[in-house]
């Protein structure tokens, strides 16, 4: 009986380093088109690009790996991130920026002794 390889056991790596499954993760794959008109009034359509990949992503977690995602967040440069494809059982290697990342401390967690808080964070990883 074939195992089903479970989403947790595969993290998201971003610049080598993994970032441990807590949440959701959603793919959406793109066309990049354009269509003009030519002079004699049909359309021309040209792709630019098949499938450019954007993640959304959220995650609960402690406030240590918060400076970690700020970091990333800010960059001016692409971030290597590698992503497991069931497919082919290996992880894919894909340059993508950080968008829209957003994040809310969770309601009294900043009381915890262990940590300064628990932190709901979302973002999106677009490629390039």
């Amino acid at each position: 009986m074939a195992t089903i390889p479970i989403l947790k056991n595969y993290p998201i790596k971003i610049n080598n380093t993994s970032i441990p499954f807590s949440g959701s993760m959603s793919e959406n794959y793109d066309t990049i088109e354009n269509v003009n008109q030519s002079e004699a009034g049909t359309d021309v359509r040209q792709v630019t690009r098949v499938n450019k990949l954007t993640l959304g992503i959220s995650y609960t977690m402690l406030s240590s790996f918060i400076p970690t995602l700020e970091g990333w967040r800010d960059s001016l440069t692409a971030l290597t991130v590698q992503i497991y494809d069931f497919p082919t059982s290996a992880y894919k290697e894909r340059s993508m920026v950080m968008r829209n990342y957003k994040k809310n401390l969770k309601e009294n967690s900043q009381d915890l002794a262990v940590t300064t808080g628990i932190w709901k964070v979302s973002f999106d990883l677009i490629e390039i």
